[in-house]
């Protein structure tokens, strides 16, 4: 084949193609909508999947222990290194080894008022 033939292939192959894809632009799939106001008791109804979404069902408890300090807001047990929800014991005896270690008295005042969140949050 000469090298004309070859170029007239290719611009007929390449035209069909841009051909092809100019008819379908208009018939491209419609984006998914997603509900987000659909009442999860008639969903509950229609399903047989057990959903808990009335907190009367499970009261949520809150591990977290969120206290101010220098106008910042910081979660307790973050500070001492432990998870959410750890024993009192278990934090007193973290603060007493990171105050062995504090070098300065700012420090100290920190863990200290982590401390006290965390016990007046387990007293009361």
């Amino acid at each position: 084949m000469n090298s004309q033939i070859i170029v007239i292939v290719q611009v007929l192959i390449a035209s069909t193609f841009i051909l092809w894809i100019l008819s379908r632009r208009g018939s491209s799939p419609k984006p998914t909508v997603l509900n987000m106001r659909v009442d999860m008791k008639s969903q509950k109804q229609k399903s047989n999947i057990s959903l808990v979404t009335d907190s009367a069902d499970v009261p949520a408890k809150v591990l977290n222990v969120i206290f101010m300090w220098n106008g910042h807001g910081w979660d307790a047990y973050e500070v001492f290194g432990l998870p959410a929800g750890s024993s009192v014991r278990d934090v007193r005896l973290r603060f007493q080894e990171l105050t062995s270690h504090a070098d300065d008295d700012g420090h100290r005042q920190f863990l200290a008022a982590a401390l006290n969140a965390i016990e007046n949050k387990a007293t009361g």
